[in-house]
């Protein structure tokens, strides 16, 4: 039996859309090419063939369906290999992103604000300074630091908390000096200007023997000898010592004019320095007075800082 020109038609026609649907399959795809070519061949066989009246309607529609077979199984292989490569690099990149630390958590808090074990332990001590742990904060500690100097009547300072420019507050460190006796002294600094001459009170032991922790105003670094304070630390602090490398906690609650001065815990006295300092930085203090045969080192460990009103930079 011969074609009829619709059967014809309708086999051409569906030979071209299994050619053009292989085209679409993947763009990279060898095996989908290599079907293409096939196609378009048998498409100009099967052409030729029906001009010469060489094939029969059955024969046309078997040579259709061995087309959409191979078309379809071809088509259905290079999907099957996209969407196992799609699956991959979509598993490889959640992977990559599991495998980047979490971003940390955007906050206010300062770099030097305490948590945990060491804002508890802070919490715990205010109130040997007769300070609310309700009142006031946040904790900022301060990293052990130290400070060495060599020569006669100079100083230096050192602070991370440079940038708080503060007025009320509550400072405290342990202070430990390694120093050839009354060459040298360690301390801690309060409300210090930014001004080369500018005013600021220290604390610091007084000279060997005395047994005393001074309160002094000074003015650049010369201290200023008629405002300088002097506390009994021997006879109201059992743990006060003079010996070099020995620790002394000192601290000092500043509210307004008033300084009060503590060593290892234990209230030595409050006083109003005759100069107002209102507000400044904490610093931790190394001075000497003597020329010494070795070089003078202060260490300052566990410093904290307490505020009472809000810093100012």
């Amino acid at each position: 039996m011969q074609p009829t020109k619709f059967t014809i038609w309708l086999v051409l026609f569906l030979l071209v859309g299994l050619t053009v649907g292989c085209d679409l399959a993947g763009e990279a795809a060898e095996e989908r090419e290599a079907t293409v070519d096939a196609l378009q061949e048998m498409i100009v066989l099967t052409a030729t063939a029906v001009a010469a009246d060489e094939v029969t309607s059955d024969e046309l529609v078997a040579t259709a369906e061995a087309a959409a077979t191979k078309a379809v199984a071809t088509i259905s292989a290079v999907a099957t290999e996209e969407v196992i490569a799609v699956t991959a690099t979509a598993e490889a990149a959640e992977a990559t992103r599991a495998a980047q630390p979490e971003p940390p958590a955007p906050t206010n808090a300062s770099p030097f604000e305490l948590s945990g074990e060491a804002e508890t332990a802070v919490l715990e001590e205010l109130p040997l300074y007769d300070v609310d742990p309700t009142q006031g904060g946040p904790a900022l500690g301060h990293p052990a630091t130290g400070l060495a100097l060599a020569g006669a009547e100079a100083s230096a300072i050192t602070s991370e908390f440079r940038a708080l420019v503060i007025e009320d507050f509550v400072l405290a460190a342990d202070v430990t000096p390694n120093v050839q006796a009354g060459s040298a002294a360690c301390g801690l600094v309060l409300r210090a200007g930014a001004e080369a001459d500018a005013f600021q009170y220290v604390v610091l032991p007084g000279p060997p023997g005395s047994g005393q922790v001074l309160l002094q105003t000074w003015q650049g670094d010369t201290p200023l000898v008629e405002e300088t304070i002097a506390f009994d630390a021997s006879g109201l602090d059992p743990n006060f010592t003079e010996a070099n490398q020995a620790t002394n906690r000192l601290a000092v609650v500043a509210e307004g004019p008033t300084l009060t001065v503590y060593s290892n815990g234990t209230r030595l006295g409050e006083a109003t320095p005759d100069t107002a300092v209102v507000e400044g930085i904490v610093a931790f203090l190394i001075v000497t007075e003597t020329p010494a045969e070795t070089e003078a080192a202060c260490r300052f460990d566990n410093a904290w800082l307490w505020l009472l009103s809000p810093a100012g930079e």
